[in-house]
């Protein structure tokens, strides 16, 4: 496993005026990556209110495709050190793109103790062998604390807003550990966050908490146009939540999974290609017009992990499919054929009856209309009206 690469970062403020300087950095560190992270601290935009009890944490991906864990450390004077991770995406990727259950690995094994001046030294650190792709344990800290409601509202308000902030009286990095554990694998290196008030104007983070100050962070998410979720809020009304919960299935599929508490159905889930994403940064919320996964369908017929893992295929495949993608026709195909005969007869047209809904959903919202875009559709639909 790649090791993890260090830059060790001194931020003053001195009236108006503040000053970054690069104190220290291990040898492999990229100039493009140093640059981009003393920009992120020389600007007007950078707000803090910075705990002296613990280290404050932040996660944003590096030019050089690299992603930089930052742990900031107050000091009394109005300034602070920086000491950011630099992770390669494989070593990212072995603890499930989790960028917490990284840091708190290197905490458990005392890689990165707390400083109040820099190191005359930095080495690379060895990580250990990763971390799961579901920590039950952490997970349900929050969801026992808070109910399941808090962590839909912040997975909702992540998808519909550029930015969300939060406040909890619980430790906000539990909370966002929380959060990034129910986020499919593949999108949680998107999930930029910080821990307490801090915030970076450019680029802009998506998840920031505190359960410090929430009069100023109030101020700020009022000046920046930016939600304010608190965790204790009490639930949305019924006709609210049945309202998302039809333009959210992952958030659907929370949902269900808290109620019936079944572990093993909910981490299948979690490195599926599931057709969700963030809004860019014009801050408009991605296209509905993307293939929802058959998540009720699997809860419902799948008796066996092969039929999961098959339908998981077939979604997989069909949303490849509709993007244009005519690779992914014979895959669809063998899976589909493969299914069937695993299938009760009587359950065979029920199925094949839903995904041809489906795919002609999507068909009539899509802007398919070239003819190669009809062919490509219709290529779709033969896989499940042939008998």
């Amino acid at each position: 496993m790649e090791p993890v690469e260090q830059v060790i970062l001194y931020v003053r403020t001195t009236g108006r005026k503040r000053t970054v300087e690069m104190t220290n950095a291990t040898e492999l560190v990229r100039t493009s990556d140093v640059a981009e992270l003393v920009g992120w601290f020389d600007q007007d935009g950078v707000e803090a209110v910075l705990r002296f009890d613990s280290p404050n944490l932040f996660f944003h991906p590096l030019p050089s495709g690299d992603y930089a864990v930052g742990i900031v450390f107050p000091r009394s004077d109005y300034s602070f050190f920086v000491r950011v991770l630099v992770v390669p995406p494989n070593t990212l990727l072995n603890f499930s793109n989790n960028p917490i259950a990284l840091y708190r690995d290197l905490i458990q094994r005392q890689k990165i103790p707390l400083f109040r001046r820099p190191p005359r030294r930095v080495h690379p650190l060895k990580v250990s062998q990763g971390g799961p792709t579901f920590d039950r344990q952490v997970a349900l800290k929050v969801v026992d604390r808070f109910g399941a409601a808090a962590i839909v509202r912040l997975i909702r308000s992540l998808r519909d807003s550029l930015s969300t902030f939060f406040t909890s009286p619980l430790d906000t990095l539990d909370v966002i550990d929380a959060v990034l554990n129910f986020f499919p694998v593949r999108l949680r290196t998107e999930l930029t966050f910080s821990t307490e008030l801090f915030f970076f104007d450019s680029p802009p983070l998506r998840l920031v908490g505190s359960n410090e100050d929430r009069q100023q962070l109030a101020e700020l998410a009022k000046a920046l146009g930016v939600p304010l979720l608190d965790v204790l809020e009490s639930e949305p009304t019924q006709d609210t939540n049945e309202r998302k919960v039809d333009k959210d299935p992952w958030s659907h599929l929370i949902t269900n999974f808290l109620r019936t508490g079944n572990f093993d159905f909910f981490e299948s889930h979690l490195n599926d290609e599931v057709p969700w994403s963030f809004p860019d940064e014009s801050g408009e919320p991605p296209s509905a017009v993307e293939m929802e996964p058959s998540i009720e369908l699997r809860a419902s017929i799948a008796t066996s992990s092969r039929q999961r893992e098959l339908l998981a295929q077939i979604d997989s495949a069909i949303i490849h499919a509709t993007r244009g993608d005519n690779t992914a026709i014979s895959p669809l195909q063998n899976a589909w054929q493969e299914l069937q005969r695993l299938l009760p007869w009587n359950e065979q047209d029920r199925i094949r009856e839903e995904f041809i809904a489906r795919i002609h959903s999507v068909f009539v919202k899509s802007s398919a209309r070239t003819p190669v875009q009809r062919v490509g559709f219709l290529d779709l639909l033969l896989v499940f009206l042939r008998r």
